[in-house]
Order: structure tokens, then sequence, then C-alpha cells
């Protein structure tokens, strides 16, 4: 088994997506009555980048059952689980690497579409799986401060059906420019994500006290006289 701190080659994501994509049945695809769950590597990446964005630990066992929606997934056999976990895990930590690491490299993947001669970029599965991602810590999302809610708002555009026909009214140069934002988004929410973290951990951390001071001890404060005689003195008062 490779490192988990691996990145991805572009074989192995290859297999991520093909796999992601052939476990629904094709009968199945695009049913309103059914949630299909996570269905290709653009899905994904934008579902592990809110994993990676959420600053309460979401294990494994707890994020991998909802990517397949309302199907139960049977592995084929235990070596096929492990190499699409494996490959799953390695992709979430090469995404937080490189929010951490490398942000202004950070690329989330996008699905691209010729389409007579020029080529469109379609987010949509990218922000759905983001929402998907953020459902482990509603609270959380629901209540980040003024100056980092924003960063949701291409995210909610394009992940939500309610924002379809307000997308359908933009000209195709502020669509441009809310799809090129949905990178800096994702560094803003990690970074806040991350000083949210920090804090947690400082809060969390005990403190030490300083050991009291006897009264027959010399003064802390340096003046040389015993704390009773000095800052231990107790004072009257009327």
């Amino acid at each position: 088994m490779k490192e988990l701190s691996t990145v991805l080659n572009k074989k192995e994501m290859d297999r991520l997506d093909a796999f992601l994509q052939d476990r629904v049945p094709d009968v199945d695809v695009g049913r309103e009555d059914k949630d299909e769950g996570i269905l290709n590597l653009s899905g994904l990446d934008g579902f592990l980048t809110a994993i990676v964005c959420t600053p309460g630990l979401v294990m494994p066992s707890q994020w991998i059952p909802t990517l397949w929606g309302d199907d139960v997934l049977t592995w084929e056999n235990k070596e096929e689980a492990e190499e699409i976990i494996t490959l799953m895990l390695r992709h979430m930590n090469g995404i937080g690497r490189s929010l951490a690491e490398e942000p202004d490299d950070f690329r989330p993947i996008f699905l691209h579409h010729p389409a007579g001669g020029t080529t469109i970029t379609i987010v949509d599965d990218w922000c759905e799986g983001c929402l998907r991602g953020m459902r482990f810590d509603p609270g959380y999302w629901n209540s980040l401060p003024d100056e980092i809610a924003p960063a949701l708002l291409p995210i909610h555009m394009f992940g939500n059906e309610e924002f379809d026909d307000e997308l359908d009214e933009l000209p195709v140069e502020s669509i441009r420019q809310l799809q090129e934002a949905l990178p800096l988004s994702a560094r803003i929410l990690y970074n806040y994500a991350r000083l949210v973290r920090l804090k947690g951990m400082e809060a969390a951390r005990p403190t030490r006290r300083a050991p009291k001071t006897g009264r027959n001890d010399l003064c802390p404060c340096g003046s040389g006289l015993k704390h009773k005689k000095c800052c231990g003195q107790k004072t009257v008062t009327d």
C-alpha cells in the first residue's frame, strides 16, 4: 500500500473517477426520487475539500458511507475496497496539503466539455459535492462570520438548484467570474477553519498555575523582603 501522503497520479485519478461513474447503473442516473451520491471525481474533490475545511474531525467511517447516497455499496472483494478507499484518503490528504502549503496552486477538479470549438467548464458537480461534505457540521457552516460567509456564495450558486434561474439570467462573463472565485473560496474557508481549530486547541490546553508563594518566602516582586512583609501583607479596608 502506498503512503497516504502520496499525491494521486493521473492514472490513479482516472481509476477513481471510473469507479465512481460505473457504480451507478445508467437507468438510475438522474432519478429525482433517489440520492445517487457522488458520481465522479469532480464531486468527490468538492466533497473532500469541504471535509478538509471543517474544523472538527470527520472520520472516514462517517463520510465514506455517505458517498453512495441511497445505495449500500457492495465491494467486489477486499482488495477493491482497500484500493478505492486508499485512493480517496490520499486524495483528501493531497487537498489538505495543497491548501496548507501551496494555497496559490490549489486547483479544484472541474469538468470540461468541448462545445462548438470551445470548452465549457462545469463546476456544478464540485459545488454539489462540497455542499454534501458540509452536512457533517451544519452548525459551523451556518454560523460563519460576516467576513467569511461570502466565500460560500459561488458554491451555493452552482451547487443549489434554487439558483438555476438566477444563473440563467447572468451574462457569460459573470458566470466565469463566479467560477474563477471558487479556488479562492476554498482557500478562505480552509484558512478560517485552521484558525478555529487552533483556537480550540488553545482553549483545551491545560493552564499551568504558578506555585503559591509562602508567607516566609522571598517576595516574587524582587524586593528582597519576605512575602508577608511585602506584597503578601493583608490590607484592611474601611
